[in-house]
């Protein structure tokens, strides 16, 4: 009887172990995909905000093109205005 009863202890104690090796692997892999999921999202974020900042250095180029022809325009019309 006091085999019996130590062998259940032993399968218990090993079930028991075993399933708290599952709980915490469970748990390893739900943190570590909260993880990376946040890491996917910041970097979606970021990738986002350089297409932002790439839209408006576009711009600003584009605006920097045209000042730099009316400048030109300004320069021939004064210039032109000079020689007459």
């Amino acid at each position: 009887m006091v085999i019996f009863a130590s062998t259940t202890v032993v399968i218990v104690v090993v079930a028991f172990a075993f399933l708290l090796e599952v709980a915490v692997t469970t748990f390893s892999i739900i943190v570590v995909t909260i993880f990376r999921v946040i890491e996917e999202q910041e970097k979606k974020k970021e990738a986002l905000r350089i297409r932002e900042l790439q839209q408006q250095l576009e711009e600003l180029e584009k605006v920097k093109d045209k000042a730099a022809w009316y400048g030109r325009l300004g320069r021939a019309y004064r210039g032109g205005v000079a020689s007459s």
